[in-house]
């Protein structure tokens, strides 16, 4: 289905299956709702709204920040446009605020795909599909991005949920990410060098009570399965969570408790877990950095799968 109305986020696209209900925007082909069983899962945005807060965006070429909006490549310098004025950075990517068409849509799927030319700071072309796709253990999202330039390019993706449990606030909930590795966060939203998370402030190798902490903060190193598949959990305590999966190529995830957001009502009002491919300032360190070649394809999947508590489950 696809509304006749247009809203500031351009024509939106929907999917019910299986008792979930998914709304997507061909601004940014961004997730505007996901909900399960007439519960929100994402914190997302009104239909009115444009987008704010990066909320449901697919990030590439990079996610995070790229700091200065500087950054070197196969010996060239190169200035991309400041796109977070605060800290003067250029952050979460080239294609989030670019008009994605949809190209394919099924009962239970939705296919966007763009084409990114050369801009300020971004010398390479790419091609770029993101399908959004409802099952019964929850919402998957693929994204493919393929290098049809004549030159390497560097290259990382990510994705900006906001998850709630239907909580007024975040500070009662609890969170689970098993990661060996964080990367506290400096001056302008820069990471510094990765620390062990064990007997720190930032083991949550078992689920710990958000409380007071203030989340924004890069981790690696998340325990996988046999399918190469790594998780995340929020959890209410009372037998709702939300896991987020990732498969091998997200190996960075972004935690943000929302404590800056520019609605200074929905400040810890949900939490952002990020499926990333590289930390954040990659473009300069290189940590996680990909270079995808000419010709070259890339394809990472993540996804979420709610567990939302009946009433009959809590008696």
């Amino acid at each position: 289905m696809t509304s006749d109305i247009l809203g500031p986020n351009g024509e939106e696209s929907e999917l019910d299956f299986a008792g979930q209900e998914v709304v997507c925007c061909e601004l940014g082909a961004t997730l505007r709702s996901y909900r399960w069983d007439s519960n929100d899962v994402i914190d997302g945005f009104r239909f009115d709204q444009r987008c704010h807060d990066a909320r449901g965006q697919t990030l590439i070429p990079w996610p995070n920040r790229v700091e200065g909006g500087r950054y070197s490549w196969k010996s060239r310098s190169y200035q991309l446009e400041i796109s977070e004025p605060n800290w003067q950075n250029a952050i979460h990517g080239l294609t989030r605020w670019q008009p994605w068409t949809l190209i394919t849509q099924s009962e239970n799927s939705l296919v966007y795909s763009l084409r990114l030319y050369p801009c300020t700071g971004w010398p390479f072309t790419l091609d770029a599909t993101i399908e959004y796709s409802l099952g019964e253990e929850g919402l998957s999202v693929v994204t493919r991005v393929k290098n049809i330039g004549s030159d390497p390019a560097p290259f990382g993706t990510g994705a900006h949920p906001y998850f709630t449990l239907g909580r007024k606030g975040i500070d009662s909930l609890f969170l689970e990410v098993p990661a060996e590795t964080y990367y506290p966060m400096k001056e302008r939203g820069i990471p510094g060098h990765g620390e062990p998370c064990s007997k720190s402030v930032w083991d949550l190798s078992t689920p710990k009570q958000i409380g007071q902490l203030e989340f924004d903060i890069s981790m690696s190193g998340l325990p996988r399965d046999k399918n190469g598949i790594a998780r995340a959990r929020l959890l209410d305590g009372e037998g709702s969570s939300i896991e987020l999966w990732m498969d091998r190529n997200y190996d960075f995830t972004q935690i943000y408790s929302a404590d800056r957001v520019s609605d200074p009502d929905r400040r810890r009002m949900s939490i952002a877990l990020e499926p990333m491919t590289c930390a954040p300032n990659a473009f300069n360190s290189g940590v996680g950095l990909i270079t995808l070649n000419p010709g070259e394809e890339f394809a990472a999947s993540w996804g979420i799968s709610p567990h939302i508590a009946s009433v009959s489950d809590l008696r």
